[in-house]
């Protein structure tokens, strides 16, 4: 079954519905990264993991459509960006999953694409409490933000002393590797910091820590670390997505 949510047509979600797929939410953002990154960089889960997921682990999952805005109120001082309130944004998750629930789906996992995606386990846990009631037999879930521990081992190795957060090495060298032509090479400067602690980053407005709205060094980003860690984020979310279904099979009937 092709696994793109959006392509299949209702027969084909129904036949999925009947075999206990998990429906993946995909969350990005459209917002500034730095003067040299697309708007819509933080652009959700790619369809390869979770081809990889099937192919390796046996995973039955459908990818949803990408939701593209969300909450983006600390990148508002850079032009581009669309930033929802909370409230706005997680009804209309809430809405999305509800949906779900509705036709039939017992599984569903949302997967955060930005660091500003703070409070889905709120959204979701009255919709998991009145599906219970109902009988239905749900699992609702979140994937933590953030790649795992052996992208990041990988990218401390590739780039010594790093300081990045927001488009600096990282972002630009996924960006090198996946979409080269909306690198903006002739604006990659290294930004000059202004001192702001980063462990501060989610209280705080990103010109507060330089005026380029990037952060680490994008001049050192290279294609090929970037093409090494694609692979190594698809095959931590095939891994997440072959435990989570192992896990949530377990769920009483």
């Amino acid at each position: 079954m092709n696994l793109n949510y959006g392509q299949l047509a209702w027969p084909d979600i129904q036949q999925a519905i009947d075999e206990d797929y998990i429906a993946i939410l995909p969350l990005g953002c459209i917002e500034q990264h730095g003067p040299h990154l697309p708007l819509d960089t933080d652009g959700g889960p790619a369809l390869e993991a979770l081809e990889s997921a099937r192919d390796k682990y046996g995973v039955k999952a459908l990818l949803l459509p990408l939701m593209p805005y969300g909450p983006a109120w600390e990148h508002m001082a850079f032009a581009g960006t669309i930033s929802l309130t909370y409230e706005t944004w997680l009804r209309v998750i809430r809405e999305i999953v509800a949906s779900l629930i509705q036709h039939g789906f017992r599984r569903v996992l949302v997967v955060p694409g930005c660091g500003g995606h703070f409070g889905i386990e709120a959204a979701l846990i009255e919709l998991w409490a009145s599906a219970r009631r109902e009988g239905r037999d749900v699992v609702l879930g979140v994937k933590p933000v953030g790649p795992g521990p052996e992208v990041m081992q990988f990218e401390m190795k590739a780039f010594p002393g790093l300081a990045d957060f927001h488009a600096g090495e990282f972002e630009t060298s996924i960006a090198l590797a996946s979409r080269p032509h909306l690198v903006c090479r002739d604006r990659l400067a290294k930004p000059e910091m202004k001192g702001r602690p980063q462990h501060e980053c989610f209280w705080c407005r990103m010109e507060e820590f330089s005026a380029s709205g990037a952060t680490g060094d994008p001049t050192r980003a290279d294609a090929e670390v970037g093409k090494r860690l694609i692979e190594l984020m698809n095959e931590d979310l095939a891994r997440y997505l072959k435990e989570w279904d192992e896990e949530t099979r377990k769920r009483p009937r």
